[in-house]
């Protein structure tokens, strides 16, 4: 009976399949349709924005050859008029963000009241202190010796440093003198008067600044080269020794140390041994830059030496 042969589909809802086609004893195979292909346009080039390339840092050196350190190419470092081994580095407008100060005799000077640490750290890797001490680049507030003057200095120094900001160096134990890299920048000079609070939050806020971490990467990137260390003197416990003559280094700081100890005052300035005399020179001569104290053998005037308070 049509309809009721075995294996077909059930019924209720299935559509049937529509009869093959006659005068073939096999379907026509399906014919599929060609895959769609979607192309894409290349970007042309001058829709690819190019990056601008970052300028190459400069570098200076000094003559020398034993410090180094980078700065943006619009920047400049200039050699400051009077003062030997000193160089000031100023941005594009003309403002000077650091000084550095090679070869120096003693410790800086600037006078200026205790800082207040701002907190701010940076590792200066290419120097390294006394003793093997690491080196880094510190912020502090200080007071100005008038209403008004009051700011942020900054400077390398080694770790653990003693001393106050102002007087803040690297001592360079091998070539016997010291190695200065600060600055200064005015704060809050709308207000007379800050208290320690304000002057602290100010510092704080300079050093977190983008201007300050402009010159840090500046004061951070400054490194020593042995190699080419000139050597001006030796350092011991209270002074910097040179122009040694006769003797060596050990000998004279050893000298210095027994005279001072044991020696007797002739006169106003001069301390002897049976063996030497050591001439300590007036204010005054020490302003004209004199030597804090002058040694020489009572044996020999060549065998002599000078010493200056660190």
């Amino acid at each position: 009976m049509a309809g009721c042969s075995a294996g077909g589909p059930a019924s209720g809802g299935a559509a049937s399949q529509p009869p093959a086609a006659s005068g073939s004893s096999s379907a026509t195979p399906a014919t599929s349709a060609p895959a769609q292909t979607t192309t894409t346009a290349a970007a042309s080039p001058s829709s690819v924005p190019t990056p601008t390339p970052t300028p190459a840092l400069a570098t200076f050196t000094t003559p020398d050859g034993s410090l180094s350190f980078t700065y943006p190419p619009a920047w400049k470092v200039t050699a400051v008029a009077g003062q030997s081994g000193s160089y000031a580095v100023t941005d594009e407008a003309g403002a000077t963000r650091a000084t550095l100060r090679d070869k120096l005799k003693s410790l800086p000077n600037v006078s200026v009241p205790t800082g207040l640490d701002s907190g701010f750290r940076a590792p200066v890797p290419g120097v390294t202190g006394p003793d093997g001490r690491e080196v880094e680049l510190v912020v502090h507030g200080v007071f100005g010796q008038a209403p008004g003057g009051q700011g942020a200095m900054y400077a390398v120094s080694s770790i653990n440093d003693p001393e106050p900001i102002g007087r803040s160096a690297v001592e360079v134990t091998q070539g016997g003198y010291y190695v200065s890299f600060s600055g200064f920048v005015p704060l809050r000079r709308d207000v007379e008067t800050l208290s320690k609070e304000e002057l602290f939050s100010a510092a704080a806020e300079f050093a977190g600044s983008a201007t300050f971490g402009e010159t840090a990467k500046v004061l951070t990137s400054l490194r020593l080269n042995l190699d080419s260390m000139v050597k001006t003197g030796c350092l011991g416990e209270r002074y910097r020794y040179e122009k040694i003559a006769g003797l060596s280094c050990e000998e004279a700081i050893a000298v210095l140390a027994r005279v001072e100890k044991s020696g007797t005052f002739q006169g106003a300035r001069n301390m002897e041994t049976s063996d030497y005399v050591c001439f300590y020179p007036s204010i005054v001569e020490s302003q004209n830059g004199q030597a804090d104290v002058i040694c020489r053998s009572k044996a020999s005037e060549a065998v002599s030496f000078e010493a200056w308070k660190k």
